[in-house]
């Protein structure tokens, strides 16, 4: 009997020290977690208690529902924890994937077909907004297309067009400048076209001309 007291004295010392540990209280989760807890120690041992004691079948019967009812609370609230974890989880994976965004080739194949047949680079001012009205589509879809189809961005694929066009103008004529190739080719600057040049071949202009000049020296030589 003054074993089951002192029991019961400690037990609740013990619970009373964690149910008052407020720094685990976050949020009403947490203090029912702290609640469904202390209801379930406690009816747990008066269940013992009663037993040994010879309380009667109905009370311990009773007092060993609530406990159930308490264990089962808290096996519930530690699903519901798992559940809310498993989808913020979710969630942030999802929002960290790139965006998959679907490629359409037959727009790309008609942009590239409408550059090299109507050669709209030639305009100085060409923007990515001219481009889509003639495609007709808006500039953020056909940006994504060109990026994706071309692995490039739109001044990129553009000035690419550009100085093939100026290599295939001085193959016709040697006698041109690169001020002047820069500018029949839409280049708004002799510097622009200079680093998009370079970028393209990995060299300046002006050394592909003189080698281009070369080559077509050493060939007219053995031609003769």
């Amino acid at each position: 009997m003054i074993f089951i007291i002192l029991a019961g004295i400690i037990l609740n010392i013990l619970l009373a020290a964690y149910v008052l540990k407020l720094s685990d209280w976050r949020g009403p989760r947490r203090i029912w977690s702290k609640v469904s807890f202390v209801v379930t120690a406690e009816t747990t041992f008066s269940v013992l208690a009663m037993v040994l004691l010879g309380a009667p079948r109905p009370a311990v019967a009773a007092v060993s529902a609530v406990a159930l009812a308490g264990c089962m609370a808290q096996a519930a609230l530690e699903v519901l924890g798992w559940w809310r974890s498993s989808r913020r989880r979710r969630r942030e994976k999802a929002e960290e994937a790139p965006e998959v965004l679907p490629v359409d080739e037959d727009l790309f194949n008609r942009c590239c077909s409408y550059m090299e047949h109507k050669k709209p680079f030639l305009v100085e001012a060409l923007t990515l907004s001219d481009l889509a009205s003639a495609m007709f589509t808006n500039t953020l879809y056909l940006s994504r297309t060109i990026n994706a189809c071309s692995g490039k961005n739109f001044r990129r694929f553009v000035n690419d067009y550009r100085v093939d066009y100026a290599m295939g103008l001085f193959r016709k004529n040697m006698s041109l400048k690169v001020s002047e190739l820069s500018e029949m080719s839409g280049f708004h600057t002799v510097v622009t076209f200079n680093m998009a040049f370079k970028l393209v071949k990995g060299v300046t202009p002006s050394i592909w001309c003189q080698a281009e000049r070369f080559r077509a020296g050493n060939a007219s030589g053995r031609a003769t």
